[in-house]
């Protein structure tokens, strides 16, 4: 029995999934394809590319950038996440800008899933060619701690609004705050290898691979104030459903509700 539904959309799919992960990686894994992988390639092809990464309303990058942050997040799918590494760097994203979706991923999913992840990437770029796979060193700091703390603050109330500290705020938490301006902010969102729009765009892809949507709103929020359109960010909700399930889905998109419903009023 076969799964194919519409194969219309299987054959658009296969296009799509050859011209984003490279002809020789599709040619491989359709010929080593058993009855137990049927459905697995059905599913790529059918949803994940001819549904998903067929749409408008991203661009290329964009799309590589949301999903390779995502199936980074989900853990260890080494395998998985070595394709979408030669996906994104086919699709025009840098060394550069998947060095900084890495640093996003082991912040918030932790350094475990961090190391995991670098690994992976690690191995899947060597021998692909990358002009600027070293051109951007890391920059000698000049800012003392106090100057982090005050540009990483002013950069978070621009994409968070206000960032004063909880009321009663206990040392520990306050001590965190810190951290979150210094190093979070102050440097980590103000490398310019990763647009701020971009930026936002993958975390919401950590947050969704993660499964960790609690803080979705606040972000999704953010990326409407950075200048993303509804529409836009409903590509990302529905990448979530495809790459990472549909009780994702359903979070994510109440989120992006109830951030469009708070932009409103």
């Amino acid at each position: 029995m076969s799964f194919i539904a519409d194969p219309h959309l299987y054959q658009l799919g296969a296009q799509l999934r050859s011209e984003v992960q490279g002809p020789e990686r599709l040619s491989q894994a359709l010929r080593d394809e058993d009855d137990l992988e049927e459905f697995y390639h059905l599913f790529g092809h059918e949803c994940c590319y001819a549904q998903v990464w067929a749409r408008e309303g991203l661009s290329r990058v964009e799309r590589a950038l949301a999903t390779f942050s995502m199936i980074a997040t989900l853990g260890p799918s080494s395998g998985t996440l070595a394709v979408h590494v030669r996906g994104a760097t086919r699709s025009g994203c840098s060394r550069a800008q998947l060095r900084q979706v890495l640093a996003m991923v082991t912040w918030y999913a932790g350094v475990p899933v961090g190391q995991q992840a670098t690994a992976t990437v690690r191995a899947a770029l060597k021998g692909v060619p990358e002009a600027e796979a070293r051109q951007t060193q890391a920059a000698t700091p000049t800012s003392t701690n106090a100057d982090l703390v005050a540009q990483g603050r002013e950069l978070r109330r621009r994409i968070l609004g206000d960032s004063n500290s909880e009321p009663g705020a206990t040392d520990v938490h306050k001590a965190h705050e810190r951290m979150l301006d210094s190093h979070y902010f102050g440097v980590l969102w103000s490398n310019s290898d990763l647009s701020l729009k971009h930026r936002c765009l993958v975390l919401l892809g950590v947050m969704c691979g993660s499964n960790r949507l609690h803080d979705a709103e606040i972000w999704f929020g953010a990326a409407l104030r950075l200048g993303y359109q509804p529409h836009e960010l409903e590509e990302v909700i529905l990448a979530a459903g495809a790459y990472c399930g549909e009780l994702t889905y359903s979070r994510a998109r109440q989120a992006l509700t109830a951030a469009i419903a708070a932009q409103a009023t």
